[in-house]
């Protein structure tokens, strides 16, 4: 299991690219690898679960919307056919302008005061 996209935080290289720093909604894809995948959910900050649906082989995709700015963490999450589970979780910067810019600099810990 693999979130593809969003990026996590550390790989953020423009803060102003929507497919790094998705704002109001978050995109999500995720590849299943080594087995195949029965259902797929996400979900961010431990709220509900939303089903994924597949969109090619072993990859699957949902949107999860009305996400407030700021730091998220992302989960997805399945069980193979063959019962094994498996999640990827990662952090997400969602925000705009200034206030994605604003979230990576307080992160990188060179926030002045």
């Amino acid at each position: 299991m693999l979130i593809t996209s969003p990026s996590e935080r550390r790989l953020i290289t423009d803060p102003s690219a929507v497919d790094q720093v998705p704002s109001g909604e978050i995109r999500i894809r995720a590849k299943v690898f080594g087995g195949v995948a029965k259902q797929v959910t996400a979900r961010a900050n431990g709220g509900s679960q939303i089903p994924m649906t597949r969109s090619a082989a072993h990859v699957w995709s949902c949107v999860i919307p009305d996400i407030t700015d700021g730091l998220r963490v992302l989960d997805v999450e399945t069980t193979t056919a063959d019962g094994k589970f498996k999640r990827d979780t990662i952090q997400v910067v969602v925000g705009s302008g200034d206030a994605a810019t604003g979230a990576l600099i307080v992160l990188s810990g060179k926030a002045s005061s």
